[in-house]
């Protein structure tokens, strides 16, 4: 109940803050002989932390290339900093390897072991 109210306070400050949105028009110019960057692919992650993992189902749609598909080429795994963890990750890691898809990983948290008791890591 007090989290509703919270919501509740904050989406009514939100809009009493923002901005009155208008849209105009604008013109944009694209000249294909100048290249600003490289775009390597489109992606996301993988996080069995958060939330369970793809079932297979999800991953086809997630990677798939076909019309109600997603086209994913990039996958980021996280690393769980408990190795118990790790296999979770592996099911999409291994199905996104098949599929040539660009795989990166990165451990957000150290584990527990190597944090220092005085708060540096």
């Amino acid at each position: 109940m007090r989290q509703n109210y919270f919501l509740s306070c904050l989406a009514v400050c939100y809009l009493i803050l923002l901005p009155d949105l208008q849209t105009t028009a604008q013109s944009v110019n694209i000249d294909l002989s100048v290249e600003h960057q490289t775009i390597d692919g489109f992606g996301g992650i993988n996080f069995p932390g958060w939330i369970p993992d793809l079932n297979e189902d999800q991953r086809e749609k997630a990677f798939g290339n076909d019309p109600g598909e997603l086209g994913l080429s990039i996958l980021r795994v996280h690393i769980d900093p408990e190795p118990a963890m790790f296999s979770r990750e592996l099911p999409t890691a291994i199905y996104a390897k098949e599929q040539s898809t660009k795989i990166s990983s990165s451990l957000l948290n150290p584990p527990a072991d190597l944090i220092d008791p005085n708060g540096r890591t």
